[in-house]
C-alpha cells in the first residue's frame, strides 16, 4: 500500500513538473495570433472540465485536473488556429486549478479548440459542459 502511495505521489510530482515546464512556453500573447500547436484530442477522460456557465459570474470556467499547475497556459482558439482568448487564473476548486474567461461558453466559436498546457482539445459545442 505504501509503495502505491509513493508511486502515485511520484506520478503527480512528475505531471506537475512537466505541466510547469510546458506551461512556461507559450504562443504569442496577442489576440488574433495563430497557434503553433499540434493535434487535437477529445476532452473526455482528461480530468479537465469545460463549464460554460459558472455559478459565480455566469461565464466560462475551465477547471483543470487535480494537481495541475496554476501556471499552465489555458486558451481558446478557433479551428484555424487563431487565438480567441487566454484564460486568467482564479481561486482553485480544491486541488483543481480554475481558469476564467470573459464570456459564457455560448459566446465562443462553435466548434473551438481548448489549449490546456501542451494539450489541445476539441470543444464541439462551447455552450455544452464537457468533463
Amino acid at each position: 500500500m505504501i509503495f502505491k502511495k509513493k508511486t502515485s505521489l511520484l506520478a503527480l510530482v512528475l505531471m506537475f513538473l512537466v505541466a510547469t515546464l510546458v506551461g512556461c512556453s507559450s504562443d504569442s500573447d496577442d489576440e488574433g495570433s495563430t497557434s503553433t500547436g499540434g493535434s487535437v484530442s477529445a476532452i473526455r477522460g482528461t480530468g479537465i472540465t469545460w463549464k460554460p456557465v459558472s455559478e459565480g459570474d455566469r461565464k466560462l470556467a475551465v477547471i483543470g485536473p487535480a494537481g495541475a499547475s496554476t501556471s499552465t497556459t489555458v486558451a481558446i482558439y478557433r479551428t484555424d488556429g487563431t487565438l480567441v482568448e487566454k484564460g486568467r487564473r482564479s481561486k482553485s476548486h480544491g486541488s483543481r486549478p480554475v481558469f476564467r474567461f470573459s464570456k459564457a461558453g455560448r459566446g465562443y466559436p462553435k466548434p473551438c479548440v481548448l489549449q490546456f498546457g501542451s494539450g489541445r482539445y476539441s470543444i464541439p459545442n462551447p455552450a455544452s459542459r464537457y468533463n
